[in-house]
């Protein structure tokens, strides 16, 4: 192998990196002699040696330097065990190679059926935020109409109760004033019978005897209504009689003149559907699931996610509410997807409020591909949809290429 040149025991080592020459005693010593830690490629001395595979036909990488000729074969060209006493490796590199090609060709098929839906997606976008706009305009004016006509309904409540109240206590007053003006039986001395003054004597009876508004509660039924024929008031319980001794006639009714005003709605705000407005798209969509484990999960895009047991009658677990945008932090060798923030969840016994990250890749279908918990709490799901298909297939193939990763080195 191409190492093998720097490693002649017949003459002195010099490092890699060119800054000491060491004798060749002093290689493999497990000792770390060189800085680049080329002086110990095949032990566990220099842990900051990393030995690079060229893996002639397929992609090249480093690999740790006590990995090398431990008797294993880590590069698929079987450069990293080039000692005599080291693992006789078959070269592997054109097979991994067609696998990464395979991966390629799979990676260029979706990303062109992918965005050939986003193209269509990105010219109807302005038609789905008009359609969105008058959904949610039509809910609120809904939610106002609803509210306007219970305030309303608790309006003429009201007002028909105080009504009542109001005749209930005009009948009273007439029916104290009828008792002052009847004849009494004459006393054993007789005196001049005044009606005016027997009408306030009754009338300040009233007041002692009669609860105020705060100790009863005003009956809301009309008396007119429970008044049936005599025969059968006989046959009513004493304590089912109409009466009117919680009436107080000196009790001020005030009948209302108008509903109560309603709570105001906010104005309709759309919220970020992020670059071009394309991810709008998602909201004529059903909430995606995932059967996982023994959960089910759940996500309704920029509304929230949600978690519950499978086959379980238990109330679903609220994940996080939508909340913004960031860029994710992936190691995805293709682009830095989008990923959406679902904030203040349900909250943890004695933790945070749940949240979820979702991110978004590249695929030509709506779907929820993952979901876990890396923190206590805190949660990730990983979803495909066309309208994280911005780029071209031609454009994804060749920011695939420029990546280290799949750099081919076709020389053989």
């Amino acid at each position: 192998m191409e190492m093998m040149g720097f490693y002649d025991p017949a003459r002195d080592f010099q490092c890699l990196d060119k800054t000491k020459t060491i004798p060749f005693s002093d290689v493999n010593d497990d000792y770390c002699d060189c800085t680049d830690g080329s002086d110990e490629p095949g032990t566990s001395a220099c842990n900051n040696f990393q030995f690079y595979c060229q893996n002639k036909g397929h992609v090249g990488k480093f690999i740790p330097s006590n990995w090398v000729n431990d008797g294993y074969c880590d590069c698929c060209d079987g450069s990293d065990e080039y000692l005599p006493h080291s693992a006789n490796c078959t070269p592997t590199c054109r097979s991994q190679a067609d696998k990464l090609q395979q991966k390629l060709n799979k990676i260029q098929n979706d990303y062109f059926k992918g965005h050939e839906i986003y193209k269509i997606y990105k010219l109807t976008t302005g038609e789905v935020l008009k359609k969105r706009m008058d959904e949610l305009n039509k809910e609120r004016e809904e939610t106002i109409k609803s509210r306007t006509e219970n305030a309303l309904k608790n309006f003429e409540e009201k007002k028909k109760a105080a009504e009542l109240r109001q005749k209930r206590k005009d009948e009273k007053i007439a029916r104290l004033a009828e008792e002052a003006k009847a004849p009494k039986d004459e006393p054993e001395h007789p005196t001049e019978f005044d009606p005016s003054a027997e009408a306030e004597r009754i009338l300040e009876q009233e007041k002692k005897t009669t609860p105020s508004p705060e100790q009863i509660e005003a009956p809301l039924t009309n008396p007119e209504e429970e008044s049936s024929a005599d025969e059968d008031n006989e046959h009513e319980e004493p304590e089912q009689k109409q009466t009117d001794d919680d009436i107080d006639v000196n009790e001020e009714i005030l009948i209302p003149i108008e509903p109560d005003p309603i709570d105001p709605v906010p104005e309709v705000k759309l919220p970020d559907y992020g670059p071009d407005n394309v991810f709008v798209h998602l909201t004529n969509k059903d909430c995606l699931t995932l059967d996982q484990n023994e959960y089910t999960y759940k996500l309704c895009p920029f509304t929230g996610t949600y978690q519950m047991p499978k086959g379980s009658s238990h109330p679903e677990t609220n994940l996080g509410i939508w909340g913004r945008w960031i860029t994710a932090e992936t190691s995805d060798p293709v682009t830095k997807p989008l990923e959406m923030i679902y904030e203040n969840g349900t909250g943890c016994w004695n933790g945070p409020s749940r949240s979820t990250n979702v991110v978004i890749h590249c695929g030509e279908k709506d779907a929820l591909l993952s979901a876990e918990e890396p923190s206590r709490c805190q949660y990730k799901f990983e979803m495909t949809s066309p309208v994280a298909c911005s780029k071209t297939a031609e454009q994804m193939v060749q920011i695939l290429k420029s990546k280290p990763e799949f750099v081919i080195h076709d020389e053989l």
